[in-house]
């Protein structure tokens, strides 16, 4: 068996992640969050694909900004449908 997993954060799915890849079973996690952040979670690179690109810049913003909340839920929105 061999198992795939996307992830928008990091959750506990990468607790299950390292825990399937010890046993053999990852193929690959996908995850909405810079490798910078990821590295930590103790997956191999190799089994990491990362898509910050919305993410990343709208927790950046959220940190600094009053985001409008529907223009937050339609960012929200893209970045589950990446």
């Amino acid at each position: 068996m061999k198992v795939t997993q996307s992830v928008c954060g990091v959750f506990w799915q990468f607790d299950l992640a390292r825990e399937m890849e010890s046993r053999g079973y990852l193929t690959r996690i996908y995850s909405t969050f810079p490798w910078r952040r990821l590295k930590r979670e103790g997956v191999p690179r190799e089994r990491v694909r990362i898509f910050p690109w919305i993410h990343t810049p709208w927790i950046v913003a959220n940190r600094y900004i009053k985001i409008p909340r529907k223009f937050g839920w339609e960012l929200g929105y893209l970045n589950f449908r990446q």
